[in-house]
């Protein structure tokens, strides 16, 4: 979430962490994607809750990782 936090674009972030704009968009939308699917952040999601697709296709309530619990 460096990207939104200091406000770089795609390019930036990429070249201050030495991999590739692909590896930004993907990491942003996977980022993107469980903090929509969070309960604490049902409110803010902008109408894309759990159980629903994100603006991306992904579903956003498929939580594989197995992390967090």
């Amino acid at each position: 979430m460096l990207r939104y936090w200091d406000d770089l674009s795609e390019q930036q972030t990429a070249e201050a962490l030495g991999c590739s704009v692909g590896n930004v968009k993907s990491q942003a939308s996977r980022g993107l994607a469980k903090l929509r699917a969070h309960p604490a952040l049902a409110g803010y999601s902008g109408g894309s809750g759990p159980g629903r697709m994100g603006g991306d296709g992904m579903d956003i309530s498929d939580n594989t990782d197995g992390g967090g619990k």
